[in-house]
């Protein structure tokens, strides 16, 4: 079970949005237009007693930047990811813990990293195209 002292930039999870939203997390999005089901979910930053995670996917779409640098399971670190900047979620510690159970098996100490060179957009990253 994560703890709030672990949670810092770079932190990825796997979280069920709809535990989330029933814990007291919020979408910048009306809910019924937020990712739905169990995804990865990076720790954008950290304020006080909650944080920010935007969710990872599987696949490209205009306006998603792709992950560099990951680290931890197979399952995650194996695949290519991106972000959509767009979609940012509020969680505060308390949906933590219940936010990823049954659904992250990761442990303290091995917990699933990402860069978050995403976050300097693709013109400082040379990717404009």
């Amino acid at each position: 079970m994560i703890a709030p002292i672990e949670v810092e930039r770079g932190l990825v999870m796997r979280f069920d949005p709809e535990r989330l939203l029933k814990s007291g997390a919020a979408p910048d999005r009306p809910p019924e237009r937020a990712v739905v089901g169990p995804h990865y979910f990076i720790c954008i930053g950290r304020c006080g007693q909650w944080s920010v995670w935007t969710p990872a996917f599987s696949r490209y779409r205009p306006g998603r930047s792709k992950v560099g640098y990951k680290a931890g399971v197979r399952d995650w670190a194996s695949q290519d990811a991106f972000v959509d900047l767009e979609q940012m979620w509020i969680v505060p510690d308390d949906a933590l813990a219940w936010g990823s159970a049954g659904v992250d098996h990761t442990a303290r100490g091995s917990r699933n990293r990402a860069s978050w060179s995403f976050l300097l957009g693709p013109v400082q990253l040379g990717e404009v195209g």
